[in-house]
């Protein structure tokens, strides 16, 4: 992970599968957690959630994570150009 002009080590924890409603339709996706370093940012130490579409691909759909402050999202609102076909349904 690069934060604040550092690279950290952080583990990754399988969460399990979804759906994920995206703009461009429903997704499949894997559920990802991040361990994060609590206090400098982040509010929880597994509170990042991180969904990655479960196709050849794996691109991040999805960022949701609490911080000190608030919460932020983050959605894919654009892609191109990919090596295969990115799996949606209506």
């Amino acid at each position: 992970m690069y934060l604040d002009d550092e690279f950290m080590s952080s583990n990754l924890s399988y969460l399990g599968r979804d759906t994920l409603k995206t703009k461009f339709g429903y997704a499949p996706c894997t559920m990802w957690a991040p361990q994060l370093e609590v206090g400098r940012v982040f509010d929880e130490k597994n509170g990042m959630k991180i969904w990655v579409s479960d196709d050849a691909n794996k691109i991040p759909l999805r960022i949701e994570t609490p911080v000190l402050v608030g919460s932020i999202k983050m959605d894919l609102v654009k892609f191109s150009n990919l090596k295969h076909p990115l799996h949606i349904h209506p």
